[in-house]
């Protein structure tokens, strides 16, 4: 993460004001990623690509679920404490059940 913070800064002369910013840079990465492995644009093509892929990301990791469980997207969580304005890394958790979709 300090990579992508240092790397952020550098691009915007200052630091991400929120997490959405890593998380849509990790949304550009699976995309990017799928693109890749389909070989294509085409939807169907990268949605089809995505199923069962892990993805390795700035948010942790990701694994979609195939079109018949509604690409569901198994995502593991970084929890963070913030003590005196300043984050702290706790741990990396994903959930052991999730509500029916």
């Amino acid at each position: 993460m300090e990579q992508f913070i240092a790397g952020f800064h550098a691009e915007y002369g200052r630091d991400p004001d929120s997490a959405f910013n890593a998380m849509g840079w990790d949304t550009i990465q699976v995309i990017a990623q799928g693109i890749a492995k389909a070989g294509t644009t085409d939807g169907a093509a990268l949605a089809k690509a995505l199923e069962g892929t892990e993805f390795d990301l700035r948010s942790g990791k990701l694994v979609w679920s195939d079109a018949a469980s509604g690409h569901f997207p198994d995502k593991e969580a970084f929890i963070v404490e913030v003590k005196d304005g300043k984050p702290t890394f706790v741990k990396r958790t994903k959930p052991s059940w999730t509500p029916e979709v």
